[in-house]
């Protein structure tokens, strides 16, 4: 192979460049010519031939002999392509907000027990929250006996999984564009293409409660509906950052678990602070419950069912 094909892409305005060099290796370089990606295939005995880029979505680098190197679909970042293999060594995680490209804080990927979920894994605590972990394996309508661990999103709009997992799009059938992608605010959702409009449609949620998704609103946050999903604060704690509510809140007061500081508990209806429970009780009442949150050194909120 001579030189190097290139290919402009053109992202943010930024003339960024695909190049495809003469070691083999295809790399992703910004405006100033910083390499920020590159495939492993920068090898003496990988004789890279070819880059070709499929109608399906996937981009490929061959061989003289036409055998696949690499390909974009070994790789998927936040979402998935139609006939894309989705097996246990892959996830798809979400970019941390809207317009962002950084990696996020939630993924969809095959757990250990053979089961697709969605996970928050956030900078303090991480959190399984679909399907409902109050519900085992078998009454989500789910199973862990086939640990093959694949599943695919069909031409049709058909999600089938190892797992018993199935959904389809509410426009089900040939023709349409579509991607599954884990979007930033930890919801899974199927999109389709409306060839007259450009817009991307939903065609499928995971969770139909955007408030039960875990880490939404950050450390300490609750989420409200207003009727839209919104993140506030419980009582004594402030927005981390006004400009994003999904950092959490942070207390307004310096906890020193004295007995001679002035404290108040509140009671707040519907809010479970999952993730930052130190036991499991039968219920009791609140004055015990505060004696007990005493005896927590660092306890700053106490959650009781």
């Amino acid at each position: 192979m001579e030189g190097h094909k290139e290919v402009l892409l053109d992202i943010e305005d930024l003339k960024s460049r695909s190049l495809l060099r003469k070691d083999g290796s295809l790399v992703l370089t910004d405006v100033d010519g910083a390499t920020v990606w590159q495939t492993s295939t920068n090898s003496s005995s990988l004789d890279v031939g070819e880059q070709s880029f499929w109608n399906s979505g996937n981009l490929v680098l061959k061989d003289a002999h036409g055998k696949i190197l690499w390909q974009s679909f070994d790789f998927p970042t936040d979402t998935l392509l139609p006939n894309q293999p989705f097996t246990k060594s892959k996830k798809l995680i979400s970019t941390l907000g809207r317009g962002t490209f950084g990696t996020g804080y939630f993924s969809f990927y095959f757990d250990n027990d053979n089961v697709l979920k969605l996970m928050y894994d956030g900078p303090d605590i991480s959190s399984l929250y679909w399907p409902d972990p109050d519900y085992s394996v078998f009454l989500n309508g789910r199973t862990n006996y086939n640990s093959s661990r694949i599943a695919v999103l069909d031409d049709s709009g058909n999600f089938l999984s190892s797992d018993k997992l199935q959904f389809s799009a509410s426009d089900m059938g040939v023709g349409v564009k579509r991607r599954l992608t884990m979007d930033y605010d930890g919801n899974l959702r199927l999109y389709s293409l409306n060839s007259l409009t450009g817009f991307w449609v939903i065609t499928w949620e995971a969770m139909a409660e955007l408030c039960k998704v875990h880490g939404i609103c950050g450390r300490n946050g609750i989420c409200i509906y207003t009727p839209q999903p919104k993140c506030s604060c419980p009582p004594g704690y402030d927005v981390v950052d006004t400009s994003n509510l999904n950092k959490g809140c942070k207390p307004k007061f310096n906890l020193t678990c004295s007995q001679s500081q002035q404290v108040k508990f509140v009671q707040i209806q519907q809010v479970d602070f999952y993730g930052l429970i130190s036991t499991i009780a039968n219920p009791f009442h609140l004055t015990i419950a505060e004696n007990f949150a005493w005896r927590i050194a660092g306890a700053k909120h106490l959650a009781i069912g």
